[in-house]
């Protein structure tokens, strides 16, 4: 299954390699044929959205995402490793994912749709203890006042384990639901909010329950290339739960590379 999904990656990255080449004679046009991010973030601690605790120390967390503008299909990479500890196998902050995903604005919203291959620890050891994830969301951003944006988003996420794991404690169902600010400051200056509820069916060994969290941070601008980011973020159970879940506060910092 692993190498199923690394060939699919290498041949959507042949494909955005080859509509590159088709493209380059077409400079002169304003809009560009790819959409391209890299971004670098230092973090507290790893907690998912869900507030499970993938690593209680500093981690740093590398995600590179390349969309076609035409197609709206991408890739995203996501590296997850120890600060503490970096590239050591046995760290549960060890973490690869690589996402196909297809993402378009259709009428008045925008739909986003893929499936993630998760590559825990320990790395590269074929599919034992792995994951697979799908998806599914839907939006929709409103222009409130002048300098604020909203965006009400949905997301239905299915996981379950590849291998290593008795898939009926391993696989779930998530849906996440929530708002999203965007206050724009300055031409430089963005503030960003998200306010989320998660229902978890109980995906991945963990119990069912609600999570809710929110999370507040700048966006500096820097120059058209980079921003500087920063971030608070609080998550955690709405009621009891026993599986150790439990308000967690994150901090972060980081930088984003626009191509």
């Amino acid at each position: 299954m692993k190498k199923r999904c690394l060939v699919v990656c290498c041949l959507v990255a042949c494909f955005f390699l080859s509509e590159f080449a088709n493209a380059s004679g077409e400079l002169l046009e304003t809009r560009k044929p790819f959409e391209a991010t890299l971004s670098s973030k230092f973090i507290s601690k790893y907690v998912d959205e869900a507030g499970v605790v993938v690593h209680n120390r500093p981690v740093i967390q590398t995600e590179v995402y390349v969309r076609n503008a035409e197609t709206g299909i991408y890739l995203d990479i996501f590296y997850s490793t120890s600060v503490k500890n970096p590239g050591r196998d046995s760290n549960s902050a060890n973490e690869v994912n690589y996402t196909i995903g297809w993402s378009k604005t259709v009428g008045p919203i925008d739909l986003d749709a893929g499936i993630s291959y998760i590559d825990l620890t320990p790395l590269n050891n074929g599919a034992q203890g792995d994951a697979v994830k799908t998806f599914m969301a839907v939006s929709k951003e409103f222009n409130v006042i002048d300098g604020h944006k909203v965006t009400p988003f949905i997301r239905m996420e299915y996981g379950f384990s590849v291998k290593g794991n008795a898939a009926e404690s391993s696989s779930g169902l998530q849906l996440h639901s929530g708002i999203k600010h965007a206050w724009q400051i300055s031409e430089k200056l963005l503030i960003n909010q998200k306010l989320m509820l998660v229902f978890d069916d109980g995906s991945y060994g963990m119990n069912r329950g609600w999570i809710g969290s929110y999370e507040v941070g700048p966006s500096y601008r820097i120059n058209e290339w980079v921003s500087l980011d920063a971030n608070f973020r609080v998550v955690g159970p709405l009621h009891q739960i026993n599986d150790g879940r439990k308000e967690q506060f994150i901090g972060m910092i980081g930088l984003t590379f626009y191509f």
